[in-house]
């Protein structure tokens, strides 16, 4: 995700991790526009990324505080946040985005994406990534 952003155009890629030598690393995936950031970086940025396992496979029912990779407060409405897990599709960090205003985007859309080209690697032939998602979705909901 770090060297897609920053491939994509971003000017300032912020990596907030509770280890200073895996965030620095992980900054160095976006070169010279990566860097190593604290939970007040937060408010400048535009999109908020979640590629921590926190908040996968909680019970919806007893998720709390300790669910969230941060505090829902330093989410705006002016944020997209999204959330690398995918199970389950809609983690407390995205409902709290959401109930703050938030853009959101689940985990699943990467998972997704991620098969389709390896099926186009593997097999010359690209799957539809609609089927796909509608497939991942029943998987899910059956396990819930």
């Amino acid at each position: 995700v770090i060297d897609a952003i920053a491939r994509h155009g971003a000017t300032d890629v912020v990596v907030i991790n509770r280890s200073e030598a895996r965030a620095r690393h992980a900054a160095g995936l976006a070169g010279d526009v990566g860097r190593v950031g604290v939970a007040d970086d937060v408010a400048a940025v535009d999109i908020i990324v979640n590629a921590t396992s926190v908040g996968m496979a909680v019970d919806p029912e007893r998720a709390g505080i300790t669910d969230l990779p941060l505090p829902l407060a330093a989410i705006e409405p002016r944020h997209v946040v999204a959330d690398l897990v995918y199970h389950p599709l809609d983690t407390p960090l995205l409902r709290g985005a959401r109930e703050r205003g938030a853009i959101t985007v689940d985990g699943l859309g990467m998972l997704i994406h991620q098969a389709v080209l390896q099926q186009e690697l593997w097999t010359g032939r690209r799957p539809d990534p609609m089927v796909m998602r509608a497939a991942a979705e029943a998987a899910i909901a059956s396990r819930a």
